[in-house]
Order: C-alpha cells, then sequence, then structure tokens
C-alpha cells in the first residue's frame, strides 16, 4: 500500500513527541483521525501540513493571503482544504504555525472565541514556551502543547540522517531543560 511506510514513520514520530510532551508514563495517543484547523502557510505549516496528509489526515489551512492557504491546503490533498478562523470551532487539534506569539512578535493570530474544552491546540512556537494562545485556550480548558518536543525530536532526526549515530535523545531533551531554567 503505497504511503504506508510514510504514515507509519509520521505516526512513531508523532507518538515519540507525545511521549515527550506527556511523559512517558502517559498513554500514547495519535491525532491522526481528528479534524485538523493549521494556522498558517509559510514553511514550518507547509511541513505539519504535508505531513499530515501523507498520514492521512484531515486539514484546514487558514491563513490572512487566499492564494497561499490554497496552495498549502493542497499539500494535504484530497484531505487539504482552505478554511476560516470559524473552522477552529469545529476543530479536534488546532495548530499555530505562525511567528504571532514569539517574543519579538507578541499577540494572538486567530480569534480565540472558537476555542474550546477537549481541543489540543498546539504553538509550534516554542520561546516563550507559553505564549498568549497556549494561555487563552488552557483557560476555556483545551490541552496546550508549545513547539519544543517538534524542535527536539526534529534535531534527533538531523542528528540520525547526518551521522548515521542514534541521537542522545534523553541528553538532548536534558540540555534544553537546563538551557530553559
Amino acid at each position: 500500500q503505497a504511503g504506508a511506510g510514510v504514515k507509519g514513520e509520521f505516526e512513531n514520530r508523532l507518538k515519540n513527541v507525545i511521549k515527550e510532551i506527556k511523559g512517558s508514563e502517559q498513554p500514547v495517543v495519535t491525532f491522526i483521525d481528528e479534524a485538523h484547523t493549521l494556522i498558517g502557510a509559510g514553511g514550518a505549516a507547509r511541513a505539519v501540513i504535508d505531513s499530515l496528509g501523507r498520514a492521512g489526515a484531515t486539514v484546514t489551512v487558514i491563513n490572512r493571503t487566499t492564494d497561499r492557504a490554497l496552495a498549502a491546503a493542497a499539500l494535504a490533498g484530497e484531505r487539504g482544504r482552505m478554511g476560516s478562523a470559524a473552522d477552529i470551532a469545529t476543530a479536534d487539534v488546532v495548530i499555530n504555525a505562525t511567528p504571532i506569539g514569539m517574543e519579538s512578535n507578541p499577540g494572538i493570530p486567530v480569534e480565540t472565541a472558537y476555542f474550546h474544552a477537549g481541543q489540543v491546540v498546539v504553538d509550534l512556537i516554542y520561546h516563550p514556551a507559553r505564549t498568549a494562545l497556549l494561555d487563552t485556550a488552557a483557560a476555556v480548558g483545551a490541552t496546550v502543547l508549545n513547539g519544543l518536543p517538534m524542535l527536539l525530536h526534529q534535531a534527533a532526526i538531523q542528528l540520525e540522517l547526518w551521522t548515521g549515530v542514534s541521537a542522545p535523545v534523553d541528553a538532548m531533551r536534558d540540555a534544553i531543560r537546563a538551557k530553559r531554567t
């Protein structure tokens, strides 16, 4: 079956990120069968959209530029579409892939009235570790995640690809934690 290897690799990496977020004692879940709404259409957004699309996920893309939203949504194939901020209300997983929320670009990229309990809201920003978007979503009961686990596992994959050596993920995680304290 075409794409099965890609889906399996994506799900394995996603499980690693989720373990990182929740701690190794928590059950591992995947979000492939959930409705995803992604905010942004730049490089990070396109990588997430492409990965989710290859894994078979449904992806709605919100962007201030229609052409960029359509092009990004096309990366998910028939399961991708352009949407609006109102699509956040029906999303199971909301991912911010814009720079809005970084210390140099504070704010929230979308109307926050659509966030609700039961959602998973991911901000790919990792500095600051807690953005206004994550604070707002958490305040209404959403589960929130920042971009540090993604950064960690991207670095691990890069190290393995460049050197052929298994990445010391625990040591890398410890280094990130030490740097942040």
